[in-house]
C-alpha cells in the first residue's frame, strides 16, 4: 500500500500571524506514531477549551500519514488562542484503524479499536510552543478519562504543568506528571505486567474448591472460603499459602467476607446446624504465634454477619441480632439503628454502603451516628461497595443494572454491557486524581461472568465465553481462554489486584487477577 500524503494543517487566526513584530502566540502540535501508515486508517483532532473539547465535534479529520523515524508521521497543526493569550487549551487527538472511525468513537464505547491521547495546556503570551503528541500501540483500547492520557498504555495526567517549557526543541510526554493511571471516571489504565493466578488449597487436608470474598485495600492479603471435608470453610491467603481459619467448637461452617490493611482483621460469618446460629465474626492475627485468633462479635439464630473492614481494622459493619445492621468499633456495637444490611466501609471508617428494603440504597455517615444518607437515585436497592476514599458508591438497581453514584454530587452513572443483561458491581477503587476501576459480574441470563469497568457502558476486562482483555493486557502474556472466571468479589485501594471466583484448569478456584495500578 502506497504511503499517504502529509500535510501541515493551519487554524490560527491570520491577525495574530501577520502584521507583527513580536513572536506570535502559539502551539505547533507534532503528532506522531508507532503503527506504520497500512494500520493507522484516520486520525481526528478536537482543539478548544478544557470543559467543551470532549464532547466538541472534531477540528479536523485526516487520512494523512508518512512513514519516519522507524514509525509514522502524521501532520502537524497550529493553533493559537481566539482570545485571552494565556487562555487554557484541552487538545484530544484520536487514531483508528478502520476509516471513518477515529469521529465515532467516544467513551460510551470505551474507544474501542482507538487511541487517544490528549494533552492540557494554557498559551503563553508571544511564545511559540512546540509540542508532539504520539499515538501509541500499547495505548489501543485504554480509555482514559478527560483530564488523563494515555503513554505506553498506562493512563497519566493529561496536564502539561509549565508549558515554557515546550518552547524551542518543543516537549513529548515526558513533561507529563503521574504515571500508572487507570483513567479518571471512566479510565482503564495499563501497561506492566498482568497475571492471573488461581488461588489453590492444595496444602490444606481434605481442600478441594475455593472462592476469594475479600482482598486487604493493600492488596498483600486475600480471603474467602475452600470446600474442606464437604463443609464451606474461611480461609486467608496469606504469604502465598492458604491457611484455614477456627470456626470454634460448635460452627460447622464459616465464611471470611473482608480483611483490614495487612491481614490483620478478618471479618466474616461462622454458621451451626444444631442449634441453628450464626455469628458475626473477627479473626485477629498474632505475629507472634504466626496465626488468627477467633472472636465472636454477635451470635443468633438469624443472619448475623460481619461483612466490612476498615483498613485500620477498628471499624467493622455487617448484620446483627433481628436482622439489623451493626457497626462494630474495637469489637463493640456502636450503631445498630441504621438500615437492614451494611456490606462495606472505606478506609476512614466514616462511611458503609448498604440497603433498606422497600426504600433505597444508603450510605451512612458513621461521623454522626444514627444518620442516614440516602443516595437520591430512583430505582436504587442497593449499595455493595465504596472506594477507600468514600466518594464513590456501587451498586445495582431494581432493573439489575448496575450504577456508580458520586456520593458528594449524588450524580449516578450506569454500569453495563454493550446489549442486554444484568450487571452487578461490587467494588471499586478509586485514585486521587478520580480513576475508576469496578469490579463484579455481567449477566446475559447463560453465562455469568466477572466483569472489570471503567465508567464505560462495555467492561474493561470480561471473562465470558469469548473472553476480551485491553490489547497491552494480552502483550504483556494475559491468556483468557480455557478459563470460566464467574465473579470479581473485591479490589485493592490501589486497583492493582482484583479476587473472585470461578474455575480454572478444570476445578473451581478463587482467583487472583494483577494488573497495574490506578497511579496518583
Amino acid at each position: 500500500m502506497a504511503e499517504k500524503s502529509t500535510k501541515a494543517w493551519l487554524l490560527a487566526p491570520l491577525a495574530l500571524l501577520i502584521g507583527s513584530c513580536r513572536t506570535p502566540t502559539q502551539i505547533e502540535l507534532v503528532i506522531m506514531t508507532d503503527l506504520s501508515c497500512d494500520e493507522l486508517a484516520d486520525v481526528s483532532i478536537t482543539a478548544g477549551a478544557p470543559d467543551g473539547v470532549e464532547t466538541a465535534a472534531p477540528t479536523t479529520v485526516t487520512q494523512d500519514c508518512s512513514a519516519e523515524d522507524g514509525g509514522s508521521r502524521v501532520g502537524t497543526l497550529v493553533l493559537a488562542p481566539a482570545g485571552d493569550a494565556a487562555s487554557d487549551v484541552a487538545i484530544r487527538v484520536i487514531g483508528a484503524s478502520e476509516p471513518g472511525h477515529a469521529e465515532q468513537c467516544t467513551a460510551d464505547n470505551g474507544y474501542a479499536g482507538c487511541i487517544v491521547s490528549r494533552r492540557r495546556l494554557n498559551y503563553v503570551p508571544h511564545t511559540e510552543l512546540r509540542l508532539r503528541i504520539d499515538l501509541s500501540r500499547a495505548c489501543i483500547d485504554v480509555a482514559c478519562s478527560p483530564d488523563t492520557t494515555c503513554v505506553d498504555g498506562t493512563c497519566k495526567s493529561a496536564t502539561i504543568p509549565d508549558p515554557s517549557k515546550c518552547e524551542g526543541k518543543g516537549c513529548d510526554e515526558d513533561i507529563l506528571e503521574g504515571g500508572g493511571g487507570a483513567g479518571g471516571t471512566g479510565g482503564a489504565g495499563g501497561g506492566g505486567p498482568v497475571t492471573l493466578t488461581p488461588l489453590t488449597v492444595a496444602n490444606i487436608p481434605g481442600a478441594t474448591a475455593s472462592c476469594a470474598n475479600g482482598v486487604s485495600p493493600d492488596g498483600t492479603v486475600v480471603v474467602g472460603q475452600a470446600v474442606i471435608d464437604g463443609l464451606q470453610q474461611p480461609v486467608v491467603w496469606r504469604d502465598g499459602t492458604a491457611r484455614p481459619l477456627p470456626i470454634g467448637a460448635i460452627a460447622n461452617l464459616g465464611f471470611a467476607y473482608d480483611v483490614s490493611a495487612g491481614g490483620d482483621v478478618v471479618v466474616g460469618q461462622t454458621m451451626a446446624f444444631k442449634p441453628p446460629q450464626a455469628s458475626a465474626v473477627r479473626w485477629l492475627w498474632d505475629a507472634n504465634a504466626g496465626e488468627y485468633s477467633l472472636d465472636e462479635l454477635t451470635s443468633s439464630q438469624l443472619a448475623d454477619s460481619a461483612n466490612g473492614v476498615s483498613a485500620d481494622g477498628r471499624t467493622i459493619v455487617g448484620v446483627g441480632p433481628g436482622t439489623t445492621a451493626h457497626v462494630w468499633v474495637d469489637g463493640f456495637v456502636a450503631q445498630d439503628n441504621s438500615p437492614d444490611q451494611l456490606d462495606c466501609i472505606d478506609d476512614g471508617a466514616t462511611v458503609a454502603g448498604g440497603e433498606r428494603p422497600g426504600v433505597s440504597g444508603v450510605l451512612v455517615d458513621l461521623t454522626n451516628p444514627g444518620q442516614v444518607v440516602y443516595i437520591p437515585v430512583p430505582g436504587t436497592v442497593r449499595v455493595d461497595g465504596i472506594s477507600s476514599d468514600g466518594v464513590i458508591g456501587v451498586g445495582f438497581g431494581s432493573d439489575m443494572r448496575g450504577f456508580y453514584v458520586d456520593v458528594e454530587s449524588s450524580t449516578q452513572s450506569a454500569i453495563g454491557l454493550a446489549g442486554p443483561g444484568e450487571t452487578r458491581p461490587v467494588a471499586v477503587a478509586r485514585s486521587s486524581s478520580g480513576a475508576l476501576r469496578i469490579v463484579g459480574r455481567c449477566d446475559e441470563g447463560t453465562n455469568p461472568r466477572a466483569c472489570v469497568w471503567t465508567d464505560t457502558a462495555q467492561p474493561w476486562f470480561d471473562f465470558g465465553p469469548n473472553p476480551t482483555a485491553p490489547t497491552w493486557a494480552v502483550a504483556e502474556g494475559l491468556d483468557l481462554q480455557g478459563i470460566n472466571l464467574q465473579e470479581a468479589r473485591d479490589i485493592s485501594a490501589a486497583g492493582d489486584v482484583i479476587v473472585g471466583c470461578g474455575s480454572m484448569n478444570g476445578g473451581e478456584a478463587g482467583w487472583r487477577l494483577d494488573v497495574p495500578p490506578l497511579g496518583p
